[in-house]
């Protein structure tokens, strides 16, 4: 190991300030344990036909060959869907058109070779998080073996990609707002990460980024309505209503599945119905933006604003914490101490993904979601609190 990089190591870890906060990220190095527990699974591609083991990249892979046959067929069709999979399957198609052209390529190649340039395409995402939300490689490198990343790549997850996406177009948002539009626009592909994007880039007067978000969405819903047909939309918005989404919506509460509607399930309780339920969640997180934007620095503002879009996700799993860690990491280089309560509390948040692989149950979103209401909470307090460093802009 050179001197250039034990420096470079040494450097990146005094990123981090807080001892607390560094000791409990450091400890991610544990999950190369896990991943290595699990390599078959992770890391060698899965069998078709094998319905309790297929991982969530079965299905990416199912759609990305449909694109390329060209099927008028409805893929929000479970009958249909499982057609296009080649295999029976309790998988759903939930994305919409667009995502298709992100997904084609992979189906030119054979399904392990996809799988494999999958995996690294997921790691290099989580590695950018990482590196985005820290300024260094090292915790770039840590967010890539994290819980986060653990669970997407025990399922065969794409979360990475869209929590750059978000990540990037929130960091790039007033200096280089044409290519924040583009993030965003392809954020709607998932748009549930999305639902903050609006308020936050109204928050700090970023009209271009809007603009520009609009007119790249504008193309991309053009382009998937001419390439794939417009009865394809309205497929997805059917399911949205009263198919797949809705029941999936509807269904109990899944223990990887970390939302307030989940939680309430999980305790026993029926949950209202989803506008009356997120409709005040959403407010609030919206408010809690624009009473902090004026005095927030611009990072600790972003932080808390990927951390609460993740909280009011009507349809968040584990594998999508990446933008808990982009939120931790960006407060954790920012401030030099913190509470050792806060510290706790952003730790818990860190490793809440792992619950559900060391004897989660079904009251697992019970546990986990109010841990992830706090972690937003202290994220709150911390970027509305009186700053240390970096002014408000």
């Amino acid at each position: 190991m050179t001197e250039k990089t034990v420096g470079n190591f040494t450097e990146g870890l005094k990123a981090i300030s807080d001892s607390r906060l560094r000791a409990a990220l450091l400890a991610s190095a544990m999950l190369l344990v896990f991943m290595g527990v699990h390599f078959a699974r992770l890391f060698l591609p899965a069998e078709l036909g094998a319905t309790g083991e297929q991982q969530d990249y079965a299905a990416f892979y199912g759609a990305a060959r449909f694109a390329l046959v060209g099927d008028a067929g409805n893929l929000y069709d479970p009958a249909v869907f499982q057609a296009a999979i080649g295999a029976e399957t309790t998988l759903l198609w939930l994305y919409p058109p667009p995502m298709l052209f992100i997904l084609a390529p992979f189906g030119l190649a054979p399904y392990g070779v996809a799988k494999m340039l999958w995996i690294v395409a997921t790691v290099a995402c989580a590695f950018g998080v990482g590196r985005l939300a820290s300024g260094t490689n090292l915790w770039g490198a840590f967010t890539a073996i994290s819980p986060a990343a653990f669970a997407t790549l025990f399922v065969g997850q794409v979360s990475a990609f869209f929590a750059l996406l978000l990540t990037a177009g929130m960091l790039l948002a007033e200096k280089r707002p044409v290519l924040a539009g583009a993030c965003f626009a392809l954020l709607t592909l998932k748009p549930q990460y999305g639902i903050l994007v609006i308020p936050f880039l109204i928050a700090i007067r970023a009209w271009k980024a809007i603009a520009a978000a609009s007119l790249f969405s504008l193309a991309l819903i053009g382009a998937s309505a001419g390439l794939f047909g417009v009865d394809m939309w309205r497929d997805f918005f059917s399911s949205l209503m009263n198919g797949v989404h809705a029941a999936y919506y509807q269904s109990g509460g899944h223990p990887g599945r970390i939302t307030i509607s989940d939680a309430i399930k999980a305790a026993g309780i029926a949950a209202p119905p989803a506008w009356a339920l997120y409709g005040p969640l959403i407010a609030l997180a919206a408010a809690g933006l624009f009473a902090i934007a004026g005095r927030a620095s611009r990072p600790l503002l972003i932080a808390y604003a990927l951390a609460a879009s993740a909280l009011i996700c009507p349809y968040l799993f584990v594998y999508d914490f990446f933008l808990y860690n982009a939120a931790i990491l960006i407060v954790a280089t920012q401030l030099p101490r913190l509470k050792s309560t806060h510290a706790y509390a952003l730790a818990a948040l860190w490793f809440a993904p792992m619950a559900p692989f060391i004897g989660g149950s079904t009251l697992t979103p019970a546990i986990v979601w109010p841990i992830t209401a706090l972690g937003v909470f202290v994220l709150y307090k911390l970027a509305g609190g009186k700053r240390i460093g970096t002014p408000a802009t």
